[in-house]
């Protein structure tokens, strides 16, 4: 992919919608992020959360009187060639959900999402855990660990790639880092953002399907201490300031592939919108040839950006995990988010609302898609998102439809 025209970072802001929460303080995500202790209820707080939802209809309503501007879709014909590429937001298979797979099965995190995950040409996660048995837990407030069968829970839903350039993926040091991938590259599952050197952990994975080539760069911002070294393994850290070397990369790639992706696990937690800081390197990253940029880590969903031919998710959200729910961020609701490629072109992005409860994805129900396409609509709306609808279908609109 060509490098693209230099674009205003900035975007209109709307009157009309609800201002939303910014959480400005960025601090450590394992700092910030409430989870359930493995040892405590995890369907706890459903009293209170029950008594937050009591004053939601009357909140709706007054939204819609004080005016709400109404969400209108256009209709979109589904592309019917190209492969399919889904991505999905984190996937914490530790704690709690390690607990229900050992009493429910390897198939049981993904609800009635299976089908969905099952028919795409290739799947990408971001892997928000550790695969071991390694006893060697680093000083942290959260480790994450599943034991290393559980990594049939990917192969049950086909996952092609996995970013673990994250701040879990050395929760056990060294030993559980590299058991995690051997797992993964044992079982044919490809990874991206960890190695046992700097060249290794940056290296692109490469994915060829039907002709068309993508190739798949991970990086994070989180826990610089675990930067890989020349000759010592460690993470892809990835500075938001200083990214010469990512740029060098996608450069290197682009000649070699039709697609490019890159998986990044950065900024705080609980934050809803991305800062100007984080938007200036997501676009110059799509400068720099990167069709898609897969953001995760806040642990709530952020605003979708379709910039120069190419598509910022400033963060895809969580996507099965066993954490407490906030009731007014619901880092309980995301989505699975199904691109069509075709060539060097995205001809299609599908968005299919889901819904985490007692460690398991769902298909979100018709109240909640509502509310959840709203939040999307609300953050996305400053980088002048559209939308369309083909039944209850949702895509974004891309260039090439128009």
């Amino acid at each position: 992919m060509a490098a693209h025209d230099t674009h205003s970072d900035s975007g209109p802001e709307s009157g009309n919608m609800m201002k939303a929460i910014v959480q400005d303080k960025y601090g450590s995500p394992d700092d910030v992020l409430q989870l359930r202790e493995i040892d405590k209820p995890v369907v706890g707080d459903a009293q209170a959360i029950g008594n937050a939802f009591l004053w939601i209809p009357l909140f709706l309503a007054i939204i819609s009187i004080s005016g709400c501007r109404e969400i209108r879709y256009q209709e979109l014909p589904i592309a019917d060639q190209g492969i399919t590429l889904a991505i999905t937001g984190d996937v914490m298979l530790g704690r709690g959900v390690d607990q229900a797979v050992a009493t429910h099965g390897y198939r049981y995190p993904w609800g009635n999402m299976l089908p969905d995950l099952t028919k795409n040409d290739l799947l990408l996660v971001n892997l928000e855990t550790t695969l071991t048995r390694s006893a060697h837990e680093v000083p942290k407030v959260f480790n994450f660990r599943a034991k290393p069968d559980r990594v049939q829970c990917l192969l049950e839903i086909g996952v092609d790639v996995c970013n673990v350039a994250n701040n879990h993926i050395l929760d056990y040091s060294l030993e559980g880092m590299k058991e995690t991938l051997s797992i993964l590259h044992t079982n044919g599952i490809q990874s991206v953002g960890a190695g046992n050197n700097w060249e290794e952990a940056c290296a692109p994975v490469i994915v060829e399907k039907e002709g068309l080539r993508i190739g798949i760069l991970g990086c994070t911002d989180n826990e610089p201490e675990w930067r890989a070294k020349a000759s010592a393994p460690g993470t892809c850290y990835a500075s938001i300031q200083e990214f010469d070397y990512l740029t060098d990369q996608i450069s290197s790639l682009t000649d070699r592939v039709d697609i490019i992706v890159l998986s990044i696990h950065w900024g705080p937690n609980k934050r809803e919108r991305p800062s100007s800081t984080f938007q200036h390197f997501a676009r110059r990253m799509i400068h720099a040839g990167v069709d898609i940029l897969h953001g995760h880590s806040a642990h709530i969903f952020q605003g979708i950006e379709v910039y120069e031919g190419g598509v910022i998710l400033y963060d895809a959200g969580d996507f099965v995990d066993d954490y407490v729910v906030d009731p007014d961020l619901r880092n309980d609701w995301s989505y699975l988010y199904r691109f069509t490629l075709e060539g060097n072109t995205i001809r299609g992005l599908e968005l299919l609302p889901v819904h985490i409860h007692q460690m398991q994805v769902n298909h979100a129900s018709p109240k909640d898609r509502e509310r959840i396409f709203r939040r999307l609509y609300r953050l996305s709306e400053p980088f002048g998102t559209e939308f369309e609808k083909r039944g209850e279908q949702i895509f974004v609109r891309l260039p090439e439809f128009e």
